[in-house]
């Protein structure tokens, strides 16, 4: 259950990620077509837009490397320690 829904987590940083950008360009060309600053707008919106997709991903990215290595069956865990206790000189 828990590889699936890590599995949507990872599937919606996509959309995060577009969406981050397409509303920091919206902001930045409404601010440019209210206050009237032309390339700046635009530009410094979109900048914005693409540092908090860069936040998003380096946040996703260190939440799946800080996840514990979790065993696909509880047969495996108990393999895995018996063969750490009896370890052969």
């Amino acid at each position: 259950m828990r590889e699936q829904w890590n599995a949507w987590r990872m599937s919606s940083l996509g959309l995060e990620i577009g969406l981050s950008i397409a509303l920091g360009a919206w902001i930045g060309h409404f601010l440019e077509q209210k206050f009237a600053f032309e390339p700046w707008g635009l530009l410094s919106g979109t900048l914005l837009g693409v540092a908090a997709a860069g936040r998003s991903l380096y946040r996703a990215t260190r939440r799946v490397l800080n996840e514990p290595a979790s065993p696909s069956t509880p047969d495996d865990a108990s393999h895995s320690s018996k063969d750490a206790d009896e370890a052969e000189p």
